[in-house]
């Protein structure tokens, strides 16, 4: 067999062991890719010494304008939202976090279901039970795929050489999803309406969809398409623009925590003012006398 002839094989072995490994480990590298993008969101490092642990409620939120295809009402976008950040909230250490459906019914039995509207504070009210709100918006959320390509094979070196300029190989396609969505997050104190804490920020990610766990079917093309979202995926992926959002919030979180803690300095008390000195009166004829005096300046009787 000619030299030509056994670089042939040789190439085709290499092609189909490769294949093979490839094929061996996609679900092993599938899984790992999900677990290394979502491994982080819900770890936080721990509240500082002497912070106080304050109770909190996490309204529905407002969500602006969501763009794309969602395979469920959109309308349901705002108690997804408070329920992603309220579990957040409790990973991070700092809250006693009162569930929706309890929050809603504390509201309801003080008259106050309309403090919140529209993911903004309408009027401040005293709520008991209930030390700061939590008040979010989602503005401009999309989640667009791309489907892309990149060619596998051997098209230089040795082998190359041996197979006389001959490549080959194999196109590998991947689904890119991009998310985008404005954050905004907002911690009130709802009887003043003095925010403690706010951060707004833009989140932006990309990833395969297979690192997602998204199932894209459908999708083809070069351009940039939108996607059909799931309801565990819409959640999924308000879940990581939040935590991104919450991380940047706790160091100033922590610094009114702490302020508050029952570690807190106490503000130096002002210093004592001596009492006024006591009016007296001369006991013949009641006459104010002056300070000091011996005798009365209106009777002319002796001071006892």
């Amino acid at each position: 067999m000619s030299t030509r002839g056994w670089s042939l094989i040789v190439f085709v072995a290499f092609l189909a062991g490769g294949l093979s490994l490839v094929a061996g480990c996609a679900t092993v590298g599938e899984q790992s890719g999900r677990d290394e993008l979502t491994a982080h969101v819900g770890q936080y490092s721990p509240p500082p010494p002497g912070a106080q642990r304050v109770r909190v409620g996490v309204p529905p939120f407002q969500v602006e304008r969501p763009r794309g295809r969602f395979a469920f009402s959109t309308d349901r976008l705002d108690g997804m939202a408070a329920d992603q950040l309220t579990t957040l909230m409790h990973l991070t250490g700092r809250f006693d976090v009162i569930e929706r459906a309890q929050l809603g019914q504390l509201l309801a039995e003080q008259d106050l279901e309309g403090i919140v509207v529209a993911g903004e504070l309408a009027r401040p009210a005293q709520v008991r039970g209930v030390d700061y709100l939590v008040l979010g918006k989602i503005t401009g959320f999309r989640v667009t795929a791309e489907e892309t390509e990149r060619q596998i094979g051997v098209s230089r070196g040795w082998l190359a050489d041996q197979l006389g300029g001959i490549t080959g190989g194999y196109e590998e396609r991947e689904v890119v999803i991009t998310t985008e969505m404005g954050v905004d997050l907002r911690l009130v104190d709802p009887s003043t309406g003095e925010m403690k804490s706010a951060h707004f920020s833009q989140f932006r990610q990309q990833d395969t969809a297979r690192s997602l766990g998204i199932d894209v079917a459908g999708v083809g093309g070069r351009g940039a398409a939108d996607v059909q979202i799931a309801e565990d995926d819409a959640g999924r992926l308000m879940r990581m623009a939040f935590d991104d959002t919450l991380r940047k919030m706790l160091p100033e979180i922590d610094q009114r925590l702490q302020a508050a803690g029952p570690d807190a300095q106490a503000a130096p008390a002002a210093p004592a003012q001596p009492a006024p000195a006591a009016a007296a009166f001369c006991g013949q004829c009641g006459h104010r006398l002056a300070e000091g005096a011996a005798f009365c300046g209106s009777c002319g009787a002796a001071v006892q």
